[in-house]
């Protein structure tokens, strides 16, 4: 179900003008959902992306479910990818997030900066 939620929100960002560069980045510091370019206002930024689902928010909202652990170990692994990418180092640095509920139909939440 992860590999389909991806999807969906990696559609979701390019429909908004965000340039698809890598998902599922891996390294010893952990994992990253998407990477993602986007122009404002004539400048770039790389835009780190957590996409987190449920299928209810019974039991909470996807965007409660991202610690300080877990947005801790999301910018140790930009800062690998950002070593790995020197060419990149020139942008901005964002981290989003993607929350999915989906009951009938999917309802997707974007917060941006949602941890700095």
């Amino acid at each position: 179900m992860g590999h389909l939620m991806e999807s969906g929100a990696k559609l979701f960002l390019m429909a908004h003008g965000l340039s698809f560069l890598e998902r599922n980045y891996r390294c010893q510091a952990g994992e990253i959902d998407l990477i993602m370019r986007h122009t404002v206002d004539g400048h770039q930024q790389l835009v780190f992306v957590e996409v987190r689902f449920r299928r209810s928010t019974a039991h909470g909202h996807p965007n409660e479910t991202v610690g300080a652990d877990k947005r801790n170990r999301i910018r140790r692994t930009a800062e690998y990818y950002l070593m790995s990418h020197p060419g990149l180092r020139f942008m901005t640095m964002r981290f989003d997030l993607i929350a999915i509920c989906w009951r009938n139909y999917p309802r997707i939440s974007w917060l941006q900066g949602a941890f700095e």
